[in-house]
């Protein structure tokens, strides 16, 4: 029951009446709120109970649910509009005769019995499903007949109206799925899932000639949610987010775990598989096992570390494979173990019988090699000792390989060797190349630069440092013809003293001995920039270790500070050395 507000312009608690509006006097009635106008436009309120006894509310004061229903609120309705203005969108209800819960706009004219919709448009054409629960906006929103559904997220499952025994959770999940699925359809793709959803007529819906979309599990969001993955799906299991892309029509008996996974090729076809792993390229996908997943990049199913032909029992494994010892039986010496494994050189295994043959002594450390090994044709030979191995033709020309290195012969007599110190040869010359004609030649692993010495051959780097400028002075491991260090520095002066001299002293310290100079002038007001130290027999550019003096021999008074800039690089030996 809904309370009466009424304005009036004063009340009397202690008499137990107000003033209304016309001056008139009257008592308090049940189940009434008298509100008292203030000067700043606000109101007092007071409110009766079922008994007529008044209370006075403050503003700021909020009411307990238990007050309210203590002074007889309480309705017989069986659905309570919350938000009026958006219709029955915010719905709170209850169906007797189904024992049908809902907040939202569920259809309330339902006959199936024990549904449960939470959510704007959820369930809202439900007639005789039964046993669903479906939490979200949008969620099963064209369900009719279906039943024993559980959904959970925004559009899970929004376009399907035929829905059976399937759990759907993530935001827009089953979203496509719209269809029927002929029995026929269903039977030539997977007669396994049709024969059980054939048997199970209360789970997949089955009418003699359909089934509902069924017995799916999908957990994950965004799964099967566009225009180009499948609209019909039928005991498959997919977990995980943003699959089946590009699936054509149908989703029949797949089991996927991962996310990522999808066709990359449109209205590609995926039934009877297993897919597990994260972004895997699933092109026609049939009757597949698939489990890998690459760090990296997306793989093709192919490519994954176990890929499965379920049809012809096939199984590829596309990884080293290695079964450690100790879950082995021990075959040493046992009549029982006849077989040999062998394999093509596509890596397929099969069984051979084991065939007898003489082991080389050397097999078992019990049992060493007691002579020499020779494998010899018409031109050539190899002979393998206890301590080395020798390759040659029949002149003894070849090369020697021991536990000091290796040597090449020729006739007999050493020409070259390599050991762990170094390359000897007794040629006149002595080539190193590479058949590659993109090749850097010899590389160092380290940057040698500070230790190479006179007769070393050096590194880029080490040709780089010495040809390089820095605007530090680095010591360029050159050496003057008196035996001083050769230093180098690079200076920009860009404020340059109105009579042209500037000092240097500063910049470059402790100078004994200029050995060379490079010089860019930029003036810009006479259009001059060069390189050098003199411009067309006009301005000249003197320098000693102090000081560098810039002199316009037509105009000797000319002011030099209006030259722009002045770089100067230097080689020279230290005073301090």
């Amino acid at each position: 029951m809904k309370f009466r507000e009424i304005i009036v312009k004063s009340i009397n608690i202690a008499e137990g009446n107000y003033t209304n509006n016309q001056d008139e006097i009257k008592s308090f009635e049940p189940l009434e709120i008298y509100l008292v106008p203030r000067k700043e436009g606000s109101h007092e309120r007071f409110v009766t109970d079922n008994n007529g006894i008044i209370s006075k509310q403050s503003a700021d004061s909020s009411d307990t649910f238990d007050n309210i229903t203590n002074r007889g609120n309480s309705t017989t309705k069986n659905e309570i509009v919350l938000a009026s203005a958006k219709g029955r969108s915010a719905a709170l209800g209850f169906n007797e005769k189904t024992s049908g819960y809902y907040f939202g706009d569920m259809n309330p004219e339902h006959t199936g019995s024990n549904n449960l919709g939470f959510g704007i448009n959820t369930l809202k054409k439900l007639s005789s499903g039964s046993y669903n629960t479906s939490v979200g906006c949008y969620s099963l929103s064209e369900v009719s007949e279906g039943s024993n559904n559980t959904t959970l997220g925004y559009a899970t499952a929004y376009q399907l109206n035929r829905s059976s025994t399937n759990v759907f959770i993530g935001h827009y999940t089953g979203f496509n799925l719209r269809s029927e699925i002929l029995e026929s359809d269903l039977a030539n793709i997977s007669p396994a899932a049709a024969a059980y959803m054939k048997e199970q007529v209360a789970l997949s819906g089955y009418n003699g000639t359909s089934f509902n979309s069924s017995l799916n599990t999908y957990v994950g969001g965004v799964i099967n949610s566009n225009g180009s993955t499948p609209v019909r799906a039928a005991m498959s299991t997919i977990i995980g987010a943003s699959t089946l892309n590009n699936t054509l029509y149908r989703n029949f008996n797949n089991i996927v775990i991962g996310a990522g996974n999808y066709m990359r090729t449109a209205n590609s076809a995926m039934n009877n598989s297993i897919i597990i792993g994260n972004c895997i390229n699933l092109p026609n996908q049939v009757d597949a096992l698939v489990i890998g997943s690459n760090k990296s990049r997306r793989i093709n199913s192919s490519e994954a570390i176990i890929y499965g032909e379920l049809p012809n029992n096939r199984l590829s494994i596309n990884a080293p494979l290695t079964i450690p010892s100790q879950y082995m039986p021990n075959a040493q010496g046992s009549s029982e173990f006849s077989k040999n494994i062998v394999a093509k050189p596509d890596g397929t295994f099969g069984w051979e019988n084991k065939t007898e043959y003489i082991p080389f002594t050397g097999a078992d450390s019990t049992k060493p090699v007691t002579g020499d090994i020779f494998i010899k044709d018409s031109s050539n030979y190899t002979q393998l000792t206890s301590q080395y191995i020798f390759s040659a033709d029949n002149s003894d020309t070849g090369s020697l390989l021991g536990s000091d290195g290796i040597k090449f012969i020729e006739i007999g007599s050493d020409v070259a060797s390599i050991s762990k110190s170094g390359i000897v040869t007794q040629g006149e010359s002595f080539t190193i190349t590479c058949n590659k004609p993109k090749s850097r030649g010899l590389t160092g692993y380290y940057d040698y630069t500070d230790n190479i010495d006179e007769l070393d051959y050096v590194q880029k780097k080490y040709i780089d440092k010495k040809s390089s400028y820095s605007k530090t002075e680095i010591k360029t491991n050159g050496k003057w013809i008196n035996g001083k260090t050769i230093y180098t520095k690079t200076v920009f002066y860009d404020e340059i003293p109105q009579n042209g001299i500037i000092e240097i002293y500063k910049d470059f310290e402790n100078i004994e001995t200029i050995i060379s100079n490079q010089m860019f002038t930029e003036w810009w007001a006479n259009e001059i920039a060069f390189a050098g130290n003199q411009w067309n027999g006009e301005l000249f550019i003197s320098i000693n270790q102090m000081l560098v003096k810039i002199l316009n021999v037509k105009i000797p008074n000319s002011d030099y500070s209006k030259i722009d800039s002045f770089t100067l690089t230097l080689e020279y030996t230290k005073l301090t050395d």
